[in-house]
């Protein structure tokens, strides 16, 4: 194929009903580049013909020119259209490996304890660049640890399955984001 732009499409995807076509611009040289173009369709289910929907984006019905089937949008077509290319290209952005340019924080650690109980405390970021903490609490007559993990970013709080319970070491453990908030206790 001779070097320059042309269009690719590598798949089909199903979004709100129908079917839609992404057509990639991909440019042959020495560099090779891909990018979304643009979205086609709506496309039948069935029979993935494109659908008739009178030449009018606005319209939010639409029809197959084969099977006859009709097909009734919430919203006109070319906003749902709209959507199917930033849907296709949030699956295509999900797909690339973050890394974080943000200065890293330094990790911040902590630990005390008592007679019976400790606790320790780090906070960081993952690999991918979210700030997380790491909770650990221990219960020095028992033998048993808790680690809790407080991902800041994403607004969760998980423990390590591996390790015992929270609420086998404390009553109840609670992370309040600003959000949301989430309790492991003992029912």
């Amino acid at each position: 194929m001779k070097k320059g732009f042309h269009p690719e499409v590598d798949e089909a995807f199903r979004f709100r009903d129908a079917i839609w076509k992404p057509i990639l611009m991909i440019r042959d040289s020495d560099v090779g580049f891909r990018k979304l173009y643009h979205i086609e369709g709506p496309l039948c289910l069935e029979e993935a013909a494109e659908l008739d929907y009178g030449g009018n984006d606005a319209n939010t019905q639409a029809k197959c020119p084969l099977c006859e089937r009709e097909y009734q949008f919430g919203q006109p077509i070319n906003e749902i259209k709209n959507l199917a290319h930033k849907a296709y290209q949030a699956k295509q952005n999900r797909q690339l490996e973050v890394i974080s340019l943000d200065s890293p924080i330094q990790p911040i650690k902590d630990r005390k304890e008592d007679e019976t109980h400790w606790v320790e405390a780090k906070l960081g970021h993952t690999k991918d660049g979210r700030k997380i903490a790491i909770i650990y609490l221990g219960d020095k007559r028992r033998d048993k640890k808790v680690q809790n993990f407080v991902d800041l970013d994403n607004e969760q709080f998980r423990g390590d399955r591996a390790d015992a319970k929270p609420y086998e070491v404390v009553a109840k453990v609670t992370a309040e984001f600003l959000n949301s908030k989430n309790t492991i206790e003992k029912k």
